[in-house]
């Protein structure tokens, strides 16, 4: 089979779960900086697929980052992340993901 189309029907095959995904996000905006929810999600998937995940300070220097919400926003976006279990996926104290590929 020719590349090309192993990615078109890999592509298509992905297709109704992608969209899930978008319509899910697109359900639960969040702001910059504050996209707690949306980073676990992607963060518990890509762990399952078997990426390397690294979140929070590890990744994101927090004196770097510009545009902040407010302390008390950040408190209570990172207090729902915690009643939501989400702190497993992503690192509450600084947002930022990256993963590896092997």
């Amino acid at each position: 089979m020719e590349i090309m189309q192993e990615i078109v029907e890999r592509a298509q095959a992905l297709s109704p779960e992608l969209t899930a995904l978008r319509r899910d996000f697109h359900h639960y905006p969040e702001t910059g900086w504050l996209e707690m929810r949306t980073s676990a999600i992607i963060a518990k998937r890509l762990t399952e697929l078997g990426y390397d995940v690294k979140t929070g300070r590890a990744v994101c220097a927090e004196g770097a980052r510009m545009g902040l919400p407010d302390e008390d926003t950040l408190r209570r976006h990172a207090q729902e992340a915690l009643a939501q279990d989400w702190s497993i996926f992503i690192s509450m104290d600084v947002l930022g993901m990256i993963f590896v590929m092997q």
